[in-house]
């Protein structure tokens, strides 16, 4: 974060041209302005990192499922993971392959 608001600070007083000090501070001018956006719209709490994980996640299944998909697994091991999926519930089947090496 230390870097970021260097190269907004420095922006902001003028100091050089977006592409100078992008290019001394080593990112791409798309960063650069990304992260003067985020300064103009959320101060320095915008240029904190943020998570670049997804916000939904549409195959995921609840506790519930993956609890049902796994009791079957370990009942029935010689059952196809599909199988196991349809058993449990729309949804599942998707997660299965991963709920299962979670046993």
């Amino acid at each position: 974060m230390e870097l970021r608001m260097r190269l907004v600070s420095a922006l902001l007083a003028g100091e050089d041209s977006m592409t100078a000090l992008c290019e001394e501070y080593g990112v791409s001018r798309k960063t650069g302005y990304k992260w003067l956006r985020r300064f103009e719209l959320e101060g320095s709490a915008g240029l904190a990192e943020r998570s670049h994980a997804p916000h939904v996640v549409p195959w995921a299944i609840s506790q519930a499922q993956a609890e049902a998909v796994s009791s079957l697994r370990r009942q029935h091991p010689s059952w196809a993971e599909e199988a196991a999926g349809q058993v449990a519930g729309a949804g599942a089947r998707a997660a299965v392959a991963g709920a299962q090496h979670h046993w």
